[in-house]
């Protein structure tokens, strides 16, 4: 079973300094934590994810009930900030 969802969080895990060989149950368990993945695979809050872009996943970590269309992203930082 792979999922991209898990292959990202995996590599940024990486990036942080997770050990390789210990990333990816690392990912898995924090996913499972959200609700995004069980043990059957993608949830249905996992598979809207999963078809996100990067933009539309970091306004959607920060937008509580404002719209997509408040934000500013930043692609160099990963960031969506509030439109003044």
């Amino acid at each position: 079973m792979y999922f991209k969802i898990v292959e990202r969080l995996k590599n940024q895990l990486i990036e942080k300094g997770t050990p390789e060989n210990h990333a990816g149950r690392y990912a898995i368990n924090i996913l499972k934590k959200n609700g995004i993945l069980d043990n059957k695979g993608l949830t249905f809050k996992g598979e809207v994810r999963e078809l996100m872009t990067p933009d539309q996943r970091a306004i959607d970590r920060v937008r509580g009930s404002r719209s997509f269309t408040d934000y500013n992203y930043n692609p160099g930082t990963n960031r969506a900030t509030l439109k003044r």
